[in-house]
């Protein structure tokens, strides 16, 4: 079993044919990680840097709050609140 006091990780594995690009997508566009206060800059931000909102901003029944972006070479990168159970 699993301890749920233990700090969770995610490691993401991207694959662009230009990584230069990528790399400047993510970090100018999208920026650093989470942040209080996060949505409504990365949302304006990403708008703002020319990333293609796929899903606008907007509530979910669960509980989230949250949005969709497409990178220049098709990734597709959501961002909410919910932090599972």
């Amino acid at each position: 079993m699993a301890d749920s006091a233990a700090p969770k990780f995610i490691w993401p594995c991207l694959n662009y044919a230009d990584a230069r690009a990528g790399m400047r997508f993510l970090v100018d566009v999208l920026g650093s990680g989470p942040r209080v206060g996060w949505g409504k800059a990365v949302y304006a931000r990403a708008a703002a840097g020319g990333a293609e909102i796929t899903r606008e901003m907007a509530d979910a029944d669960y509980g989230s709050r949250g949005f969709t972006v497409r990178d220049p070479e098709g990734n597709l990168f959501s961002f909410g609140t919910y932090r599972g159970e």
